[in-house]
């Protein structure tokens, strides 16, 4: 990342590409499928897995694209077997748009005896300041997806790709394997039975006990 640039607009990223696998939002509407009215899906809005762009007037059409989040919690729903149940950050198509193309390019989800589990790959992993964030993120998302589809939790698996220490993270990778692991602490999350409820929460509502964390390491972000 080249941080000389305008580093506070990384462009087309991790949300606009769960909500826009497609395209991004900027695109024209004529880039997006359209859909007749007459022949429009009538689930289209109820199961609000596609996001509604605009109306044609003229030729009397619907202009959407898929909602890559919401379609795998529709999926999981009601097509629990799947082996597609994969979120994907990854659009060739808008890489060059990306100041930092997605590390965590890809979440798999499983449904198995009545229990949500997620495995994530990551391409590109920061050891030190990246992947403790990542893991703790996604097991929070498959904490979240497991409640609104009334599933029990499962596992977490990490996968890296390119797993890396930058130099100026070495004097701290050798202070943090002196610490001895604390206990895990656990997670008390607000009702919520979908993703609109999910998203009017707020970071108070979530509650961490029993977590006792040893003082902060410091590092800089390596670019």
């Amino acid at each position: 990342m080249n941080t000389t640039e305008n580093h506070n607009n990384t462009n087309e990223i991790y949300e606009n590409i769960w909500k826009c696998l497609d395209k991004g939002v900027n695109d024209r509407f004529s880039d997006y499928h359209t859909f007749s009215l007459a022949t429009a899906p009538k689930n289209i809005v109820e199961v609000r897995t596609v996001v509604l762009r605009g109306y044609d007037r003229k030729n009397q059409s619907i202009i959407f694209h898929t909602n890559n989040l919401t379609s795998k919690i529709s999926e999981i729903k009601n097509n629990s077997n799947s082996r597609r149940l994969i979120l994907s950050a990854w659009n060739p198509n808008q890489i060059n748009e990306m100041a930092l193309p997605p590390c965590h390019t890809l979440a798999q989800f499983r449904v198995m005896n009545g229990k949500l589990s997620c495995q994530l790959y990551q391409r590109s992993a920061d050891m030190f300041l990246g992947v403790p964030f990542n893991i703790a993120s996604y097991s929070l998302l498959t904490h979240m997806l497991a409640q609104i589809c009334n599933l029990e939790l499962g596992t977490f698996v990490w996968v890296g790709g390119d797993c890396h220490i930058y130099k100026n993270h070495m004097e701290q990778v050798a202070e943090q394997l002196k610490r001895e692991p604390q206990n895990l602490p656990n997670l008390h999350m607000p009702l919520f039975k979908n993703l609109h409820e999910l998203l009017k929460t707020k970071p108070n509502d979530y509650v961490l006990e029993n977590y006792n964390p040893l003082e902060s390491i410091k590092a800089p972000m390596a670019v």
